[in-house]
């Protein structure tokens, strides 16, 4: 079971909760509210032809039955087509598009190449090889200004918070970052005040919750280490 459905709970909500009368989503909404005060529900949906409705919490995907007795974690998939019903909704949760104008570049460093005329958001973690990764294969675009956002993910990088607030308070950012992420080279210990808090705060209203995430000026939305010739077809949509 994930952190939100302990078994105890679980158990709860089958006994306590199986004969609670759901005859539409709003219902279903508000009998999973009650039961779970801190699970921010972000939506619930009837699934076509089958007595199941959706539950999103953050970028989590559950299913519940139309009476609240049961709840199903897993998977849901169509026998007929093959799909991964629940994979292509993840999917398409995790790459949900962020205008521009709503990212807070004020708590991000920037690099500038060339006219810098194409945009570029990063939202990557110090330990994270995928992000050593990709700034290996963004280190060579051209035209382009680089927004860095700090984003340790502290539960399996311990050290990363601490990283990213020593490169924030170093005196050259963009210089620390590149040695740090391209060399190696860890930046010297520094104190000041740091956004990585308020960075947080926004991936958690806006589900980014893996590294590295790129946000493009178009307001499009992707996880990974894209090679650079990916990343340069993505720049250029509109």
């Amino acid at each position: 079971m994930t952190k939100l459905f302990k078994h105890a709970a679980l158990v709860a909500l089958v006994a306590g909760l199986s004969q609670v009368a759901c005859a539409d989503e709003a219902t279903v909404r508000k009998g999973f509210s009650e039961k779970f005060p801190k699970a921010q529900v972000k939506s619930v949906t009837k699934v076509p032809e089958v007595d199941l409705y959706e539950v999103v919490v953050g970028t989590d995907v559950y299913y519940v039955d139309g009476t609240l007795k049961y709840l199903v974690e897993g998977n849901l998939i169509d026998l007929k087509t093959e799909e991964n019903i629940t994979a292509e909704r993840v999917r398409a949760l995790k790459e949900t598009p962020i205008a521009w104008n709503d990212l807070p570049l004020d708590l991000a460093f920037k690099k500038v190449k060339g006219k810098g005329e194409r945009k570029i958001a990063v939202f990557s973690d110090p330990d994270c090889p995928y992000c050593k990764r990709l700034e290996n294969n963004i280190k060579d675009l051209e035209n382009v200004t680089i927004y860095t956002f700090l984003f340790p993910l502290t539960d399996i990088h311990p050290q990363a918070k601490e990283k990213s607030k020593n490169v924030w308070c170093a005196a050259d950012r963009q210089k620390a970052w590149d040695e740090l992420m391209l060399k190696g080279v860890q930046p010297a210990r520094k104190d000041c005040d740091h956004p990585v808090d308020k960075i947080l705060a926004f991936t958690q209203k806006n589900n980014i919750n893996s590294t590295p995430t790129m946000v493009m000026a178009s307001g499009k939305r992707v996880n990974g280490a894209y090679p650079k010739e990916a990343i340069e077809e993505m720049l250029s949509e509109k």
